[in-house]
């Protein structure tokens, strides 16, 4: 679905965004998702609101994963409007797959439970913010190929229009499928080892700072991750 929603892109843009760039984005989504599920299970230290804590994290994600896309795509969309569009984005997905709030709520029961609960509800929390970052990167590639115009500008504006545009992009995507293929992209990473190294050396996603779980901001590029 990550290779569609580019190709799409590219597709409507003429073929004319960077042949390696959906390379530099998976990466990009790779690397944000892992930091994104880390934060999500570090949360679970405040039982009951470690979920809500953790959605917080990932929506700060979401906006900087877009930024980082916009940056490697060669678009401009201000700062102020890309938050517009990524917590449009998050409500919509979570809205529209039931799984994932059922997921929540049910991390969030787990979580009250001592060692084997908050352990469970940890797991799941990882999981989870792996998948929600993959699924909000593929609908905002293909909410880009929506709004994207024949002189190689983005129809977006902060408007009730707008909103409207995403939820039909939400809509029409595949959600089921998008979440399926974050959840063999999350198993994939885990069984490469990728979590364990990104323990032992955590780096912010933006600027590849050193950061650990415990800080609220990246020292060196102010990237907001809780």
């Amino acid at each position: 679905m990550l290779y569609t929603a580019f190709k799409n892109l590219n597709e409507v843009a003429g073929d004319t965004l960077n042949g390696t760039g959906i390379e530099s984005i998976k990466d990009t989504v790779n690397t944000f998702a892992i930091t994104a599920a880390l934060l999500g299970a570090a949360a679970d230290v405040v039982p009951g609101v470690g979920g809500i804590l953790a959605a917080l994290a990932q929506t700060g994600l979401v906006w900087a994963l877009y930024v980082k896309i916009n940056n490697t795509l060669g678009i401009s969309i201000s700062e102020h409007t890309i938050k517009f569009i990524g917590s449009a984005i998050l409500t919509n997905i979570i809205t529209n797959a039931g799984y994932l709030i059922i997921a929540y709520a049910a991390a969030a029961v787990m979580s009250f439970i001592p060692i084997f609960g908050q352990a469970g509800s940890a797991v799941t929390h990882l999981a989870l913010g792996y998948i929600l970052i993959y699924a909000s990167a593929v609908v905002y590639l293909n909410f880009l190929t929506h709004t994207f115009k024949a002189n190689g500008s983005f129809n977006i504006d902060e408007s009730d229009k707008t909103k409207q545009n995403i939820k039909d992009v939400v809509n029409r995507s595949n959600v089921k499928e998008i979440i399926k293929e974050g959840k063999n992209a999350f198993k994939e990473a885990k069984d490469n080892g990728e979590f364990e190294r990104a323990k032992k050396d955590m780096r912010c996603p933006r600027c590849g700072e050193k950061i650990t779980i415990a800080q609220d901001y990246c020292t060196s590029c102010g990237l907001k991750l809780k």
